[in-house]
């Protein structure tokens, strides 16, 4: 009930800024604008709070009554500014709002649901990291922040929905629930602008929807592959459409495929601080569309929110602070408003900055942008960089060209500076995963490029030809069009209700609670470098956890790598004490994980010389943790 009253105040809270900063935004876009701004504002003041008292253990609780503080103050002190009578929604807007959260809520399910809690087989790596970097939070002590796979370093990852969702559980929301409920509420916020944004830009209705449609699917041509697998029996294919579970197309994890995961929604299920990062952009751009597509002066008050909003921002999602900042500039640049953009530019860049400098671990760190041309496209060539992206945007990219000529003059200078994201992506390659990084740049382009798809789309449906009324003729090509637009996002919704579920914690379970109950909660543990280890889902910190995710981070993973595994081949008690008093390690495990052949153990050296602190059997196989400390005295 505290987390949830705590959203609550948090949305209050959003919403009274917004009301007195933006007073003109529609209804929707105040309740989006409201539960972000309040979402990202509340989860600021929690960790800076907890960050001041970070040398007491109980330091977030303190923040998250700290913030709880501030909440209750400002609506004790300003409630008479909250104007909650303003939301008079027509009947499409109210059934869109429920229509979205519903629809939220079951996406959200399907990945992280459950007592005992289960994750879905297309999301099972990632929440690897997600939840033990929340539980570092939330059952650990991880301030100041380290990478939850690779302890004793300052973190290189953006971890403010984690943050998040690590105080919810600590006021005792299920884990499942910490995740889920604050990403179904910022995607149902991402839809409603959407639809906003649509209507802004074209004064429709039906555009807004459209989008909306294209936004919780995919264009791309990965259904030809679902109706290849049958060769191409359509009423076949259909009758096994309802039982499909796997995804069509997982470029570039599938040697030889062009078409890429990221335009599906698993992209939404496995990074939940994509959701929330997009989301605050797409209102950062109402903001800033609104008066420039008017022609009206972008107001001080107004350009030093929104950028300061932008610039808050980065610690949910670095490549989508990097995007929407390229659109952002570019907007001022091709609408001519260079003097207003330093308003809304300063706070973006200086609050961002610091964010950055600690995030890619210092100034003398490796950089996380380089050149890279072409994206995933390889080989690089014209051909094959036009078929690409045929293969990945479907009948978008058609669309696209069509709304570039439909559309006035405005239309085409945004077109442009969304098409700055695109450009970007190209050429710029944002950390060391080009996949895994930059899809979030491209993610954010198509959902905004869509806005345009769905123009064009609504165009092509009322199309009429002077002295030839086409009207017929389209009302029988348009459905088909939408069809191919949406087709494979459909098979996808399949691929979601089927994905397989596992238990998250299963037989290791009695070990991760006795972890809990026994053990710092700073403790440093050496085990096998693989996820949902037992201490990591304890919340404590791993020397070295899975290796690809800790490399992905900027880390050196080489050298923690060959003395983990010096230390468990080691031949002589002393030898192996060595390294890890010299290495800070508090806790080494011997289990199924570590003796599953993947690295040599000299099991017997501990069971006979090393102190063990706790021992199970589990169905797994026996489990013994080892206490540095009372086995390797100074």
């Amino acid at each position: 009930m505290l987390a949830l009253v705590f959203l609550a105040t948090s949305f209050l809270v959003g919403l009274l800024l917004i009301q007195r900063t933006f007073p003109h935004l529609p209804p929707l876009v105040q309740l989006a604008g409201g539960y972000l701004v309040g979402l990202l504002l509340t989860t600021w003041v929690t960790f800076l709070a907890a960050f001041v008292f970070l040398g007491l253990e109980d330091a977030l609780p303190i923040g998250i009554l700290v913030a709880f503080a501030i909440q209750i103050g400002i609506l004790v002190r300003w409630h008479r500014h909250l104007a909650l009578s303003a939301f008079k929604l027509g009947w499409v807007e109210g059934t869109l709002a429920v229509a979205a959260l519903i629809f939220s809520l079951w996406l959200m399910d399907q990945r992280l649901s459950g007592d005992p809690l289960t994750v879905s087989l297309n999301t099972w790596g990632d929440f690897g990291l997600h939840i033990a970097l929340a539980r570092s939070f939330s059952e650990g002590h991880n301030l100041p922040p380290e990478y939850p796979f690779f302890a004793l370093e300052p973190i290189r990852y953006h971890f403010g929905f984690d943050f998040l969702a690590g105080a919810l559980e600590r006021m005792s929301l299920p884990i499942a629930w910490a995740f889920n409920l604050p990403a179904a509420l910022a995607m149902t916020a991402m839809i409603l602008l959407i639809f906003e944004l649509g209507r802004l830009l074209f004064n429709k209705v039906s555009v807004g929807l459209v989008a909306v449609a294209l936004l919780i699917t995919n264009s791309s041509l990965a259904f030809l592959r679902y109706f290849d697998e049958f060769g191409n029996d359509v009423p076949e294919a259909i009758s096994n459409l309802w039982d499909h579970n796997r995804y069509l197309a997982i470029g570039p994890y599938e040697t030889g495929e062009d078409i890429a995961i990221y335009w599906t929604l698993n992209v939404f299920l496995t990074q939940s601080h994509i959701i929330v990062a997009i989301a605050l952009g797409l209102f950062v751009a109402y903001g800033l569309i609104q008066p420039l597509r008017r022609g009206e002066p972008l107001w001080t008050e107004r350009a030093l929110a929104l950028g300061a909003l932008a610039g808050l921002s980065f610690w949910m999602n670095g490549p989508v602070y990097v995007a929407v900042m390229v659109l952002y500039v570019a907007l001022f640049l091709i609408f001519g408003r260079i003097r207003e953009s330093i308003s809304f530019l300063v706070p973006a860049v200086l609050i961002a900055l610091p964010q950055v400098i600690w995030l890619s671990g210092g100034l003398a760190a490796e950089g996380n942008i380089r050149l890279h041309i072409g994206y995933l496209v390889e080989p690089l060539t014209v051909d094959h960089f036009i078929t690409y992206w045929w293969l990945n945007l479907g009948l978008a990219l058609p669309l696209m060209v069509l709304a570039a000529v439909w559309g006035s003059k405005t239309d085409r200078k945004l077109m442009l500076a969304v098409m700055a994201i695109f450009l970007f992506g190209n050429f710029v390659q944002l950390g060391r995963d080009l996949g895994g990084h930059n899809h979030k740049v491209f993610n954010t382009w198509e959902i905004l490029m869509n806005l345009f798809v769905a123009f064009a789309f609504v165009r092509l449906w009322s199309l009429k030809i002077r002295h030839f009324n086409m009207r017929y003729l389209a009302a029988a090509v348009a459905p088909v069009v939408l069809l191919f637009l949406v087709l494979s996002g459909i098979i996808d919704f399949m691929v979601i209700k089927n994905d397989p579920r596992f238990a998250v914690f299963g037989p290791r379970e009695s070990t991760i609670d006795w972890i809990k109950d026994n053990t710092d909660t700073d403790a440093v543990f050496l085990t096998a470098p693989q996820l949902y280890v037992q201490p990591s889902m304890a919340g404590r910190r791993l020397f070295l956890g899975f290796t690809q995710f800790a490399d992905g981070a900027g880390y050196e993973v080489g050298p923690r790598r060959e003395t983990a595994s010096a230390i468990y081949d080691a031949s002589r008690k002393q030898e192996a004490c060595d390294l890890l008093l010299a290495n800070e390690i508090d806790f080494l495990e011997v289990g199924p994980l570590e003796l599953d052949g993947s690295m040599a153990v000299n099991e017997s050296l501990f069971a006979r010389e090393f102190e063990a602190a706790f021992a199970a059997d589990t169905s797994e196989g026996p489990v013994a943790l080892y206490d540095v400390g009372q086995s390797c005295p100074p």
